[in-house]
């Protein structure tokens, strides 16, 4: 499909005495085929102006777009739909670096953002923004089966000529939400969130409404009196709180966890250690006599288990074998893959974390770093 693209220029002349409307700007038009989709397109022009000031747009647009920029400059900008010969255009892209803006016009209409936003990292809607009730159950979801190892990882060893990235931005998961905001996870109270604050309040509701003395609790303190534990989890934070009484709340200090980027702000190492720990009474405990063996045994046996490490290190996580994941297969690196990498037959194994039958969207390859 073709794709068109108009690059322009802030004004030439600043000068009071010449009106804006006889200011000359750069108009560059520029073309491209391909078989990219809009999506890819906008993660492409994200890339380019990442942390880009706004007086260097026009440069590195200029020099980073894909398009083959025509040699003569235009006077004017030309909208192509609208006409019978729109047929043979998908879509024009305007970048009006005057105004900030990004115009996308297309047979179905117009519309606009901000460049601004697109010189900060263009992250999923539902990590951007505050979201409803539906998305934050089945994010928490996806955690909590992560941390209890409640997935299947499938290896690919095939190779495939798939392009584009594994996620669409306007993708939503497709796994099953919880179906509370306070949720049962082994001996743990898991409370949902939009903010900790939020959160803290509803875990305190809910230990006023508990009768400690007729409530099956997870565990007592050394006095022997009852005691109930509760996980709030915003998706971007994590905190602990443990209660011996509806008027006994004690919490902990919220840690981040996934904030939506992790090369500003990763998970905290305390934050996991949370979650882990939290959620350690709904992992499966499975004991076999292989626990008795040395650790380089299991190593050993577990490099039978699959042509994929992701796959042996989950099963030496249920199983409790074997040395730690050091995120290698060989001298290879396991590196978190963000689009599809064309694989031919023979390729290093791409794995790919499931829930049931819908995909995670997390998919690891080992490759040279």
């Amino acid at each position: 499909m073709n794709i068109l693209a108009y690059l322009l220029s802030a004004h030439l002349s600043a000068l009071p005495e010449v009106s804006s409307h006889h200011r000359t700007a750069r108009i560059l038009f520029g073309s491209r085929t391909t078989e990219e989709g809009d999506e890819e397109y906008l993660q492409r022009f994200s890339d380019i102006l990442l942390n880009r000031e706004k007086d260097a747009t026009f440069d590195a647009l200029h020099k980073s777009l894909p398009f083959m920029w025509n040699n003569d400059e235009k006077y004017d900008t030309v909208n192509p739909f609208g006409d019978p010969r729109q047929l043979q255009y998908h879509a024009l892209w305007t970048f009006d670096t005057q105004n900030d803006v990004l115009r996308y016009t297309s047979r179905h209409g117009c519309s606009q953002i901000p460049l601004a936003l697109l010189r900060e990292r263009v992250w999923r809607h539902v990590l951007r923004n505050r979201y409803n009730s539906m998305t934050l159950r089945v994010l928490a979801r996806a955690i909590i089966r992560l941390s209890t190892l409640d997935f299947e990882v499938r290896s690919n060893t095939g190779g495939h000529s798939r392009r584009g990235v594994h996620v669409w931005i306007t993708n939503l998961p497709a796994w099953e939400p919880f179906n509370a905001d306070v949720v049962r996870v082994g001996n743990v109270y898991v409370v949902l969130c939009q903010a900790i604050q939020e959160g803290l309040s509803m875990a305190q509701q809910h230990v006023s409404s508990q009768d400690f003395s007729t409530t099956e609790s997870p565990s007592t303190t050394a006095f022997g009196e009852p005691q109930a534990h509760y996980m709030i989890l915003s998706v971007k934070h994590i905190m602990l709180c443990h209660a011996t009484s509806p008027n006994s709340l004690m919490y902990t200090v919220p840690e981040p966890l996934f904030n939506g980027d992790y090369g500003v702000g990763p998970p905290s190492d305390l934050a996991l250690d949370y979650l882990i720990w939290a959620t350690a009474s709904a992992r499966p405990r499975i004991f076999t006599p292989l626990q008795s063996l040395p650790i380089e045994v299991h190593d050993i046996i577990l490099d039978y288990v699959s042509g994929g490490t992701v796959v042996a290190a989950k099963v030496g996580c249920l199983l409790g074998l074997g040395s730690p994941f050091l995120w290698k297969d060989g001298p290879l690196e396991v590196t978190l893959m963000e689009r599809y990498k064309i694989r031919p037959t023979g390729s290093s194994v791409e794995s790919e974390v499931w829930f049931g039958e819908q995909k995670s969207g997390i998919v690891y390859l080992a490759r040279r770093s």
